[in-house]
């Protein structure tokens, strides 16, 4: 999919708030929607990043359907919002879930190839079958409570039939500072 260009990425964070009602705030004469959009503008994989900032926005409104520039502040713009999402999912789970993460990791993530998008030294998700993934109650646990926040997603693999599951955005990957410490700490590990 192609990054949309700057008309369609404007209707995409002003047409869902106003047909829910919802209105953006002005600040010393600016509009929060245009600070979105502005701030998006600036990444490749703005369409999760935005997802994500405007599902908080959206959560933490206020009673009069506003949303605020203190809450988009508060999450750390279009990058910190996906990265605070992935925290607090992280830090909600029970101890044996946390500690399956970097298992987790290791099966999920590798080095993109020369040539390929996202190749050289990039972090990139890789695609593994489901059940080699809960076979342990803890990472059961940690890979379930990502699915349902929409941060890992699963299908279908179209040639084995089996269930597979992969980052949902490696934006996730680049923005969360947990996934960029393991991915540092782990480079030669991941290179092999």
């Amino acid at each position: 999919v192609l990054q949309p260009e700057t008309d369609s990425l404007r209707r995409l964070i002003e047409e869902p708030a106003r047909l829910a009602g919802l209105s953006f705030e002005e600040r010393d004469g600016q509009n929060l929607a245009d600070r979105i959009l502005h701030d998006a503008a600036s990444h490749a994989e703005l369409l999760p990043l935005l997802e994500y900032v405007l599902r908080e926005l959206y959560e933490q409104r206020t009673d009069q359907g506003n949303l605020t520039f203190e809450v988009y502040e508060r999450l750390g713009g279009v990058e910190g919002a996906l990265a605070k999402r992935a925290e607090d999912v992280f830090r909600k789970l029970p101890a044996d879930a946390r500690e399956e993460y970097a298992g987790l990791l290791k099966a999920l993530v590798t080095i993109g190839q020369e040539g390929q998008e996202g190749g050289g030294d990039q972090v990139v998700r890789q695609r593994v079958p489901l059940a080699n993934l809960t076979n342990r109650k803890g990472r059961e646990t940690l890979v379930r409570a990502f699915v349902e926040e929409r941060l890992l997603t699963t299908n279908v693999d179209p040639v084995s039939g089996q269930a597979i599951v992969t980052v949902a955005h490696e934006s996730l990957l680049r923005v969360w500072p947990r996934a960029q410490a393991w991915a540092g700490n782990n480079r030669d590990f991941l290179h092999t």
